[in-house]
């Protein structure tokens, strides 16, 4: 999916770095129960003037769900881009162990991810961003590479609040939901920190079950998954 962080096509200033840390429904499978969370770390930080480090690992929580189910690291890079635009691209090195980990069905796989990222900024505030990237996995018939892409748009108070919708999607085959959305609140809470309420679904992911000496590997749907998140930002 795309990441948790607002708009993928601004990279943070030098010196400085951001922690995003949620708590949302779990983007579900098709061995996944209902009603289960997961626990997202988004962390970024500037190594120079237009280059960023990111960390994001992902866990489950509780029960079947339970236990890291994707690490990324990546490095993102500044793109040229005229007037108020912004663009980005990063390269990304994620290491999976599927949406049914724990299960018969469990898939670990390791792959790169590039994603090119273009965003605009407008009078009031208001901003629109959207990504593409290409992920390979394992897949129906072999190794897959998929497409993923993301689209949000929000504004940003000379108070410090906001808000931000934002979609997301990517090919079945990669076990994930073919498509997201989400719609959230920024509050201040502080100098530093800013704490984010919003509704998060998607519409159910797929996993890929092996093949056996009884049948060839299949896809298994999952049931649709929407909630109530939450988050925490600290800019630092």
């Amino acid at each position: 999916m795309a990441g948790p962080a607002a708009a993928d096509a601004w990279l943070p200033a030098p010196r400085t770095a951001q922690t995003i840390v949620t708590l949302a429904p779990h983007p579900g499978g098709g061995t996944r129960e209902p009603g289960a969370l997961a626990v997202e770390l988004y962390h970024e930080r500037a190594l120079a003037d237009g280059v960023a480090l990111v960390l994001a690992p992902s866990a489950g929580v509780p029960g079947e769900t339970a236990g890291p189910y994707e690490q990324m690291v990546a490095v993102r890079l500044r793109l040229p881009a005229p007037g108020p635009w912004q663009a980005s691209a990063q390269l990304a090195l994620v290491n999976s162990t599927g949406l049914a980990a724990g299960t018969p069905g469990e898939v670990r796989f390791t792959a790169f991810e590039p994603r090119l990222a273009l965003g605009r900024g407008f009078e009031g505030g208001w901003w629109v961003d959207g990504s593409v990237a290409l992920r390979g996995c394992p897949g129906l018939n072999g190794w897959s590479e998929v497409t993923r892409w993301g689209v949000a748009g929000g504004r940003n108070r000379p108070d410090g609040s906001g808000f931000l919708v934002k979609a997301f999607g990517t090919g079945t085959d990669c076990g994930e939901a073919a498509m997201g959305w989400q719609a959230s609140w920024l509050v201040p809470v502080g100098d530093v920190t800013t704490l984010e309420l919003g509704w998060r679904g998607s519409s159910g992911a797929t996993t890929v079950l092996p093949g056996s000496a009884i049948g060839p590997p299949r896809l298994v749907a999952g049931a649709p998954q929407a909630g109530p998140m939450i988050a925490i930002w600290t800019r630092y």
